[in-house]
């Protein structure tokens, strides 16, 4: 094995180990919020069908709800959803995490 060969091991070790930092624990989808608004069922309905696509479903309750707003933005679009798909799934996520989906969050 040559020195660069030891050394882009290392920067790929470092870098799946630092990239995976950034993202949530996964979790299972939380169940259907109390909340009845037809809105809150199609963003459930949404976030099962396309937040395991890329990664395991984030875990809503470890990230505190100012933070979802900005999250629901960047992976709306890495999932191709609509704005108003977007909106739904944080509806959904935060009246899961107001029904007690959420625990202290970081």
């Amino acid at each position: 094995m040559t020195r660069y060969d030891a050394a882009m091991k290392r920067w790929i070790l470092i870098s799946l180990v630092v990239g995976s930092c950034g993202y949530p624990k996964s979790g299972p989808v939380p169940p259907q919020p109390s909340d009845p608004a037809p809105a809150i069922a199609a963003g459930r309905a949404t976030f099962t069908a396309k937040c395991n696509g890329c990664h395991g479903y984030p875990d809503v309750s470890v990230i505190a709800d100012e933070r979802w707003p900005k999250i629901v933005k960047k992976m709306a679009g890495k999932a191709d959803l609509t704005p108003a798909q977007g909106d739904e799934v944080l509806q959904f996520i935060l009246a899961a995490r107001k029904d007690g989906a959420a625990t202290p969050a970081r």
